[in-house]
């Protein structure tokens, strides 16, 4: 039993199974207590909020903080207009957490103030994706708005849908990562555990990748810096693939790309397959490409005369690729073959 009363933490001590503050006795406040304000209090609460459901007064709660080797936050963050889950990126121990921090690695942008220290976190899309943003906003408890604006890029008008959080303990725990201030030219990929980094590459990917077909085949890909982009192939090349592209210069960025059918279907499957994160439309395409069967390269079901009859359906030659799914470097080695 005993009173509950406010008090200066740092002048609490324990002597005989009671917690002092002076000579005035208050209730002892278990380890599993503590922990669970200190859980509540970063998850948005606030002190008095955190320290309530045990009865227990704010200072309560700062004692625990002090106790575990927590801040608390900042007057500004104390004050927080809207709901976010600020220790998020602490530890990366999910799916939701590898994907995310990918994903900012390739499309964030962390803001600073005067003093050039990172402040928060935004996220800018276009308005067809304003899905993702949602999903975003889900994965850090966030009830931040969305805004829509209309921006215009060599003289072509965009709709464009962008969150932006502030909370400079977010953006301290990011730039831990490797999710920098003005990174477009400088940045890096982080280690992330083994299980998880398909996650973190899948995110990376949906922010400054591509994904598509055509004359026959698919092609999938990753531009950014030399580090990022051959960060991704190492991967892939750790899981036992067997890459024929290189990682190559494009103006002041860097490209790796993989086309074909069987090859971007497996780094497709390694990289979506189960998945429960990621950019709708490019999932889209990865099921779309999933479904294409893979080509057969000397296509031994064809004869002589079946190629010919195709082509007499299809008026050309171009159109008997594509029937056949095929690029027409390779029907031309399949006609020499064939003669015909």
């Amino acid at each position: 039993g005993g009173f509950q009363w406010m008090y200066d933490a740092s002048t609490i001590d324990t002597t005989g199974g009671w917690c002092y503050a002076g000579n005035m006795p208050s209730k002892i406040v278990s380890e599993s207590t503590r922990q669970a304000m200190v859980a509540a209090y970063y998850a948005g609460a606030t002190m008095k909020e955190a320290a309530a459901p045990f009865g227990l007064s704010w200072m309560a709660c700062r004692f625990a903080l002090r106790r575990a080797d927590a801040q608390p936050r900042s007057r500004s963050e104390a004050h927080r207009k809207y709901k976010l889950d600020e220790g998020v990126f602490v530890s990366i121990d999910t799916e939701q957490k590898a994907y995310w921090l990918g994903f900012l690695l390739a499309d964030g942008t962390l803001t600073t103030n005067g003093a050039g220290t990172p402040v928060g976190c935004t996220i800018s899309l276009a308005a067809a994706d304003v899905d993702h943003l949602v999903k975003w906003k889900a994965a850090c408890r966030s009830d931040h708005p969305i805004v829509f604006r209309s921006v215009v890029v060599a003289g072509v008008s965009y709709k464009t849908a962008t969150v932006s959080i502030y909370s400079q303990r977010m953006a301290s725990a990011l730039v831990g990562y490797g999710v920098v201030p003005a990174k477009s030219l400088i940045a890096r990929p982080c280690n992330v555990d083994g299980p998880l980094q398909r996650h973190y590459w899948r995110g990376v990917l949906d922010g400054d990748g591509f994904i598509g077909r055509a004359g026959g085949k698919w092609t999938l890909g990753l531009v950014g810096t030399r580090a990022v982009v051959a960060g991704f192939q190492s991967f892939l090349l750790s899981h036992g693939l067997r890459l024929r592209g290189r990682v190559r210069p494009h103006q002041n960025i860097w490209t790796f790309r993989i086309s074909g059918m069987a090859l971007p279907q497996e780094v497709g499957h390694l990289l979506w397959n189960g998945a429960t994160v990621y950019l709708d439309r490019k999932h889209r395409r990865y099921v779309e490409m999933q479904q294409d069967p893979i080509q057969r390269r000397y296509r031994g079901d064809l004869t002589r005369e079946s190629l010919l009859q195709t082509y007499a359906e299809a008026g050309s030659w171009n159109a008997v690729a594509h029937r056949l799914m095929t690029s027409r470097g390779r029907l031309h080695y399949i006609r020499k073959r064939l003669g015909a």
